[in-house]
C-alpha cells in the first residue's frame, strides 16, 4: 500500500513539473521572437522572471518603441518591485497607472531625475536615457573614459556610457558611434536588463578599438565647492532628510539651493544630478506640507 501511495505521489510531482515546464515554454513562445534573435534569451529570461509580458499571447513586439514608463517599470520589477516610501511628486500620474510605483521608486533611487513635476510616461526612451538609468541604479560611479565620437566630452552621459561599456551593458551601434538619441525598442531594453543582471557582454575588443581610434579625453568632474557654499553643505552632501526639517529650515534650504543652482548655471559650472535631485526632494516635502505659498 505504501509503495502505491509513494508511486502516486511521484506521478503527481512529475506531472506538476511537466505542466510547469509547458506553461513556462508557452509563456515565451512568441511568433516574433526566433531562437537565433540576439534578444531571444533576454526575452525568455524577462518573461520568466515576470519583468515583462508580451503585447499579446503570441507576440512580444520586439521592435516597438519602449517608453519611459515601460523601461522604469521593467527596472522596478527586476529590482523586486519594492514599495515606494514617499508619495508622488508628479502631477501627471495617478495610483491606477501600471507604472505608478515604478515612477516613485525611480525618483527615490535617483534613477530618473526629473527637471520639473511632470513624469511624461509616454516619452520614448533613448539610448542616452537608458544608459543613464542603469548607471544611476548602479550608484553613478566615476570611472575612466571609454570615448565615443558622438558623446559630448565632459558630459554626464560620457561617464554613464563609459561605465556601461566597461561593464558590458552596451556595445554602441557600430564603429565609434553610440547614437545617444536613437529610441530604444522593447528588445533592446530587455537585452540591457539581461546584461545588467545576468550576463554582461565581453567588450574588451571594443574598448581597445575605441581607445586606439578616438582620442583620449579627460573626464570632467564637479568642481570644488566654492568657499561660500561650504557654510551650507547639506544641499550638496544631502545630510538631512527633508521630512525631518522644520518648516522654516525646509523653506530656507529650498530657497538657498535654487539660488546656488542658478549661480552655478550663470557661471557655466558643470553640476551632476545631485543638486537637482535635492531640490526636487525639498519641493516634494514642501508640497506635502502645503507650504507652496
Amino acid at each position: 500500500m505504501k509503495k502505491r501511495i509513494l508511486s502516486f505521489v511521484l506521478c503527481v510531482c512529475t506531472l506538476a513539473s511537466l505542466l510547469a515546464a509547458v506553461t513556462s515554454a508557452a509563456s515565451v513562445n512568441f511568433a516574433d521572437v526566433k531562437a537565433n534573435d540576439y534578444f531571444s534569451t533576454p526575452v525568455n529570461w524577462a518573461v520568466e522572471k515576470g519583468i515583462t509580458v508580451g503585447t499579446s499571447s503570441t507576440a512580444f513586439s520586439p521592435n516597438d518603441t519602449c517608453t519611459r514608463a515601460q523601461i522604469l517599470t521593467f527596472m522596478w520589477r527586476a529590482a523586486g518591485s519594492p514599495e515606494p516610501k514617499y508619495p508622488t511628486f508628479y502631477t501627471d500620474i495617478k495610483e491606477s497607472d501600471y507604472f505608478y510605483k515604478a515612477a516613485l521608486w525611480a525618483q527615490e533611487k535617483a534613477v530618473h531625475v526629473p527637471k520639473d513635476e511632470l513624469f511624461r510616461p509616454n516619452t520614448p526612451c533613448t539610448r542616452a536615457s537608458t544608459v543613464e538609468y542603469f548607471w544611476r541604479l548602479a550608484g553613478a560611479k566615476i570611472g575612466d573614459v571609454v570615448p565615443f565620437s558622438d558623446v559630448d566630452c565632459g558630459s554626464v552621459l560620457e561617464n554613464a556610457v563609459s561605465w556601461a561599456v566597461r561593464y558590458g551593458i552596451t556595445q554602441g551601434t557600430g564603429g565609434t558611434a553610440f547614437t545617444p538619441n536613437a529610441v530604444c525598442t522593447r528588445a533592446q531594453i530587455v537585452t540591457f536588463l539581461y546584461r545588467y543582471y545576468v550576463a554582461p557582454s565581453d567588450n574588451s575588443a571594443l574598448i581597445d578599438t575605441l581607445i586606439k581610434t578616438v582620442p583620449k579625453r579627460e573626464m570632467k568632474l564637479d568642481p570644488p565647492i566654492p568657499e561660500d557654499y561650504r557654510k551650507h553643505p547639506d544641499w550638496y552632501m544631502i545630510l538631512t532628510p527633508p521630512a525631518e526639517m522644520s518648516d522654516e529650515r525646509l523653506l530656507a534650504e529650498y530657497e538657498y539651493i535654487q539660488k546656488a543652482i542658478a549661480d552655478f548655471k550663470e557661471r557655466d559650472i558643470y553640476m551632476s544630478d545631485g543638486p537637482y535631485s535635492r531640490e526636487l526632494d525639498l519641493w516634494s516635502q514642501i508640497k506635502i506640507r502645503g507650504l507652496e505659498d
